[in-house]
């Protein structure tokens, strides 16, 4: 039997780092995984160092795209489904599956067309055109929370998680009442909203607070040189990246996270009981990211505040404020939302139902 499969879904993090962590576990399981992603998202940068085979599509967005931009991402769409019928036929793989992103349409699109076994990954609480569409053709859907299930009309639809990388997830965190590591993501480009709040909190916060906290902040390349400069001007303790590559060191090297609300950040969140300030970014199709944040603040494991009420004296306030047993206590929650075998009972799901039973299309 075949052990090829499709793995699709890129143009942000949130979704290539998804697939990438199914895939390496794919890998590990003795399985040929084959990457394909868009010539226009990050996974152009980051394929190559995936370690298996991997295409690049010309697919585009089209959902916010001007008339002449949507036409073009149709014309991207037709042109690529038929490259993705030639791989089916070439590689046949045993299974195809999508994490989201524009370029999982035409590579599920074609599955479907070559009748290949399918499936799909919804990481957001809302889900994206694409996928409320593929779900129809799909043999399975897999959501991340469990709240997601409501708006696929399908037997086969399970809540797993997301998959997220292999890291070394602690059991518990430990707070001090006198110094607090704050670590500051906004994806990995950055965010100017965050990253300008927490310049603004750098200058107008006193001595008492300073001596009480470092900063460890991912400001994305723009913001870069200006965060080293304000940092160093109003005599903050900081690390700062334009990138961070090793997150496992990062989320072990702080107590709270002011982040973006996407879902694969949310994934590793939880897995590390990371107490979280998060703003979701407001120009998110169907707003995903404040229904991602509040899933996380109804569960009390972090407070969520909108892009644009978010500033320095928000900051402030918060860290001025905030006591070690509510810090405890938002941990405990994230933690009650990892879902660390997301990749495990996946696939498990997927060998039962669609490989090793050999159920058709």
């Amino acid at each position: 039997m075949s052990r090829i499969v499709f793995v699709t879904g890129g143009g942000t993090g949130g979704h290539y780092f998804a697939a990438e962590s199914f895939i390496k576990y794919l890998k590990d399981n003795n399985y040929e995984p084959i990457f394909i992603g868009s010539q226009f998202g990050i996974e152009k940068k980051l394929a190559k160092n995936l370690g298996v085979e991997y295409k690049l599509l010309k697919t585009k967005g089209f959902a916010g795209k001007n008339y002449i931009e949507k036409i073009k991402s149709i014309i991207h769409l037709i042109s690529s489904t038929i490259k993705c019928i030639y791989y089916d036929l070439k590689y046949k793989p045993v299974f195809v599956i999508g994490f989201g992103g524009y370029t999982s349409f035409p590579v599920l699109l074609s599955a479907s067309l070559t009748n290949k076994k399918r499936i799909i990954v919804e990481q957001n609480s809302i889900p994206g055109l694409a996928n409320k569409i593929l779900a129809n053709f799909c043999n399975i859907v897999f959501v991340n929370f469990d709240s997601t299930r409501q708006f696929f009309k399908k037997k086969h639809v399970y809540s797993t998680g997301n998959p997220i990388r292999k890291m070394n997830f602690p059991k518990n965190r430990h707070f001090s009442s006198n110094f607090l590591r704050i670590g500051v993501v906004g994806g990995s480009r950055g965010a100017k909203t965050i990253n300008k709040a927490l310049f603004e909190f750098a200058q107008i916060i006193d001595d008492t607070i300073k001596s009480k906290i470092e900063i460890i902040h991912q400001t994305g390349i723009d913001d870069y040189k200006q965060a080293l400069e304000i940092y160093q001007k109003y005599n903050i303790k900081s690390k700062v990246y334009d990138f961070i590559h090793n997150m496992d060191e990062f989320y072990s090297s702080i107590d709270i996270i002011v982040s973006r609300a996407g879902s694969s950040t949310l994934s590793e969140i939880a897995c590390y009981g990371l107490p979280s300030i998060l703003v979701p970014y407001p120009h998110a199709i169907y707003n995903h990211q404040y229904f991602n944040a509040q899933i996380f603040e109804k569960s009390n494991a972090a407070k969520l505040i909108l892009d644009k009420d978010f500033n320095g004296y928000f900051l402030k306030n918060f860290i001025y404020y905030i006591k070690v047993n509510e810090l405890v206590e938002m941990s405990n929650a994230a933690f009650g939302l990892c879902k660390k075998e997301a990749c495990k009972n996946m696939l498990n799901i997927i060998e039962k139902e669609l490989v090793k039973n050999g159920k058709s299309n």
